[in-house]
């Protein structure tokens, strides 16, 4: 069972639930499956959502789709939007018609979602994990969207499904990495990082044992062996290299796969695991005995007994020791899917802050990925993920090239609208006032104020103008002051002129004025 944003509606999906209209009124009966002109039909009524069957045997689960619920889910969504938006570079644009879609996809995961807190896999997600992995998951669809719209290529509702799913999952095998590694406040050492790169193998083995209760939930709306590999192989790059295991490979015996499988198929990990001189395992739990692998006699004595939290750890740490030993076959064969997890990925961590480092601006990481087009980005899908970037979010700073300084407001790919907070030539009377600005006309672009002084540095040309005086709105001119050393900006600026004025900003107006006189 999947909830669907009727956009994502396709023929031959079959209904789980009636349609009714806003009055109540039933318009297509459960049952019924979907062609080209009911989904039309659908849309005119405004139908929003739909609940489709995944299995054949499938039952209603009985749960409303309220709309108060779907408003909280979609508030939730929006505030999403505004945090990606915000601090991730991403065209808020993009975002609304994305919407009804990622409020179903939402829905349904969060069904899945109740299955991983049993399973006690959620709970390893620390705050930035769960939030990157949120992050993933919503520029991957975007992407997706955008790559459609390009007419790259297009995308299946399932696809989308497993897309959003295998982004949400990707980076799962954290979960086995020690603690100290992944909330470590400062810089991995080489350890530390060659231990860290195992994650997507360990991931590769857990989504196999959530394997079944993922089904359970999805059913053929998802494809699972790409799930598998977006988890996998989402640090693999198009040029061979990255780490992770290749799709290809599996060399993990049979008999291994086999159990694990039997194994992930219960409903809980409590209980033990007995393990007979006949080679029959048997799970007990509540009271009652299952035979989960061979078979089972009379006669069979118990050589080992632990527990099946233990069992499954030491047999999901030989499976993931076994795909360390091979991760790679000749030539990458990776679904494109994986490519756009990988891009997201990579673009999220680039742009995000660490406790040991500011993320970058968007037009770096514009940069990069143009750089590393074909090697560590997919070259197709390039172009589209370009543009879904703005070059200067919305609480930026930019710097024009008639040296006035401005906060963005509002964000557009290429350009948008600020206010003026400072001027580098004395403009006082600009400070204060709105401004629409494109790219052409911005000098240099940063996050904060107090990282102008180091984007100046790394510029090749000097800002052209007149004498040097700050200006700024009376409660930001000490913030500037202390944010940008004088004497290292009087360095970078002395170019233009040889004596550059740098003082608090009414007063060296003055000044400024003052010696204008003098010289007439």
């Amino acid at each position: 069972m999947i909830i669907v944003d009727t956009s994502l509606a396709e023929p031959g999906m079959e209904l789980l639930r009636d349609v009714r209209d806003n009055t109540g009124k039933v318009v297509v009966k459960a049952g019924e499956k979907l062609d080209k002109k009911l989904i039309e039909n659908l849309k005119e009524f405004n139908i929003r959502f739909l609940l489709v069957r995944t299995r054949p045997d499938e039952k209603d689960p009985g749960f409303i789709i309220s709309q108060e619920r779907n408003e909280h889910l979609k508030d939730k969504v929006y505030e999403l939007f505004e945090y990606l938006s915000l601090n991730n570079g991403l065209d808020k644009s993009f975002f609304y018609d994305l919407s009804d879609q990622l409020v179903a996809i939402t829905e349904s995961i969060f069904v899945a979602g109740d299955l991983l807190k049993e399973m006690k896999v959620i709970q390893f997600y620390d705050d930035y994990t769960y939030q990157h992995s949120v992050g993933v998951m919503v520029t991957s669809l975007l992407l997706a969207k955008k790559i459609e719209e390009d007419g790259v290529r297009s995308f299946t509702a399932k696809e989308k499904m497993t897309l959003a799913l295998g982004a949400l999952l990707h980076d799962i095998g954290k979960a086995t990495i020690d603690k100290n590694i992944t909330n470590k406040p400062g810089k991995l050492t080489d350890e530390e990082f060659a231990e860290m790169k195992k994650h997507p193998i360990h991931g590769k083995v857990l989504i196999r044992r959530l394997r079944p209760a993922l089904e359970t939930v999805f059913g053929d709306a998802v494809d699972m062996n790409i799930v598998e590999q977006i988890v996998g192989s989402h640090h693999l790059r198009p040029d061979g290299k990255g780490y992770g295991i290749d799709p290809g490979v599996d060399p993990i015996p049979k008999k291994i796969n086999e159990i694990h499988k039997a194994l992930s198929k219960e409903s809980s990990i409590e209980g033990n695991i007995k393990v007979t001189n006949g080679g029959a395992i048997i799970y007990e739990h509540d009271g009652k005995s299952k035979t989960i692998y061979g078979a089972s006699k009379k006669d069979d004595e118990v050589v080992t007994e632990t527990s099946m939290k233990t069992f499954m750890a030491g047999i999901e740490n030989e499976m993931s020791r076994l795909c360390e030993k091979k991760q790679f076959v000749d030539k990458l064969d990776i679904h494109d899917l994986v490519w756009i997890v990988g891009m997201a990925d990579a673009f999220d961590a680039m742009i995000s802050d660490r406790s040991y480092r500011l993320g970058m601006h968007p037009t770096k990481v514009i940069k990069i990925i143009e750089e590393e087009k074909g090697k560590q980005f997919y070259a197709p899908f390039v172009d589209s993920f370009k543009k879904i970037i703005v070059d200067y979010p919305i609480g930026s700073v930019v710097l024009f090239r008639d040296g006035n300084v401005g906060i963005v407001t509002e964000a557009e790919k290429s350009g948008g609208k600020c206010e003026i907070v400072a001027s580098l030539f004395g403009d006082i009377d600009a400070v204060g006032e709105e401004k629409r600005f494109t790219s052409e006309e911005v000098f240099v672009g940063t996050r904060k104020v107090n990282e102008l002084e180091n984007a100046l540095q790394e510029k090749a040309k000097p800002l052209e103008g007149e004498k040097i005086v700050l200006a700024a709105k009376d409660e930001l001119e000490n913030f500037i002051s202390a944010s940008i050393n004088s004497e290292t900006l009087e360095e970078i600026l002395f170019k233009i002129r040889p004596d550059p004025v740098f003082e608090g900003s009414r007063e060296a107006f003055t000044k400024s004025m003052r010696e204008e006189e003098i010289e007439r």
